[in-house]
């Protein structure tokens, strides 16, 4: 029997993550060693732990994962807490369901509901991500990278299509308070409505009535089943991913804020400059034309409606559009004064300016993209209007602002 110090990180779950090992490897499992990965300030405790089979000399390693209070928001309730924990054991255990996933997200080994904790694959000793080419010098690697990103995406969404009651299933085991996507659709349209009258009033900015019909369409979109219905990771940030170029493969991880959606609200993170992120900036149009052809030749493999231009970009419009909704709240809030967005971890030798990432950027930068997606493919008219009398009318006012710049790699 091994024997660890009482003080090793996460100790005190070391019987509990010894019986879910054990039972899930059909064998006696001993605990070897455990180190924390994670920062201080990280809302998730990360730690390496090493295992071994008693009837097998064979150590390996596996992340122990626990969802605690994030310190940055002060206003988040347990109930709030418990439901990322809730949607992040869900999407693992629902991408682990089938083998054919296993290329897409880490594999799943167990957790604990009363203690709030996962156990899953171990991707490597350091954790590679889109931050680190994106910040870099190599263009080609990033390039690269970004290749795999959209490949491992599309087929993250082809294996939720038509399958999201499985999902659900997951959820409501875990979370029998865990709404489904199909309850919340008015709450999460009035809600949407109000705060983007609010921001548009500070404008002095009147939406037309035709507004509502498209504000209606978008929001069907989003959460009425339809050919792009699948499980979003809403989330898919340049941090959210474990790259390994070595092996050309990329993982998905984190799905805390995942949520069965329509595909296109993660397939247009590009075009709208990474809208959830901390580490968001612009990437070059033709890079972005020719990454999205790619999403949707991948998808096109499981999905035969991706081969449909209409019903393929009627879609990915009302995404963008989503996107637009959410850059006038965002508006409203830094209208009289910026700020900025934070950073999370960066590596060694990076060309991140912390201080340049400001939220007046993103704003204009969203809106620009939505004006000419809307222009190009001739829908919600309506909304590009007043996407463009917003525009005008901060541009005016925030003088020293201008959109976001490219990404440090693809600076010369």
């Amino acid at each position: 029997m091994f024997k660890l110090c009482s003080a090793s990180p996460g100790a005190r779950y070391f019987p509990e993550i010894k019986q879910i090992l054990s039972q899930h490897f059909d064998k006696e499992i001993d605990i070897v060693s455990s180190v924390q990965l994670s920062e201080k300030e990280r809302r998730n405790l990360i730690l390496r732990i090493e295992f071994k089979g008693k009837t097998e000399q064979l150590s390996q390693t596996l992340i122990f994962k626990e969802s605690v209070p994030d310190v940055e928001d002060k206003d988040e309730d347990d109930k709030e807490i418990f439901g990322r924990f809730c949607r992040d054991w869900a999407g693992l255990e629902f991408m682990s369901t089938e083998d054919q996933a296993q290329s897409i997200t880490p594999r799943f080994y167990g957790g604990s509901v009363p203690n709030r904790f996962v156990l899953l694959e171990d991707l490597g000793q350091n954790h590679i991500s889109l931050v680190d080419s994106l910040t870099g010098y190599n263009r080609q690697e990033a390039e690269s990278a970004l290749t795999r990103f959209v490949t491992s995406l599309a087929k993250f969404h082809a294996f939720g299509i038509g399958r999201t009651d499985v999902y659900a299933a997951i959820l409501k085991r875990l979370n029998e308070n865990a709404e489904t996507w199909q309850e919340d659709y008015k709450t999460q349209k009035e809600e949407a409505h109000q705060f983007i009258i609010r921001a548009l009033n500070k404008l002095e900015i009147k939406a037309p009535a035709a507004f509502d019909e498209e504000l209606d369409l978008i929001f069907k979109n989003s959460l009425e089943p339809g050919a792009f219905t699948t499980l979003v990771h809403g989330d898919i940030c340049p941090d959210n991913v474990f790259d390994n170029p070595v092996k050309n493969k990329l993982h998905i991880i984190d799905f805390e804020w995942s949520v069965v959606k329509n595909a296109m609200l993660d397939a247009t993170y590009l075009r709208m400059s990474m809208p959830t992120c901390w580490c968001a900036k612009a990437f070059p149009p033709t890079l972005i034309d020719s990454l999205e052809v790619l999403y949707r030749q991948e998808l096109e493999k499981n999905l035969s409606k991706a081969f449909d231009d209409d019903v393929y970009y009627n879609a990915y419009t009302l995404a963008c559009g989503q996107w637009a909704l959410t850059a006038f709240m965002n508006a409203g809030g830094v209208l009289d004064e910026d700020f900025n967005m934070g950073t999370g971890p960066i590596p060694v030798g990076n060309r991140w300016n912390k201080d340049a990432n400001l939220a007046r950027p993103r704003v204009l930068s969203r809106l620009k993209a939505f004006i000419e997606v809307s222009l190009k493919y001739n829908k919600l008219p309506e909304l590009r209007s007043i996407a463009e009398k917003v525009l005008a009318k901060i541009t005016e006012r925030w003088v020293d602002s201008k959109p976001l710049d490219l990404y440090p790699v693809f600076v010369d």
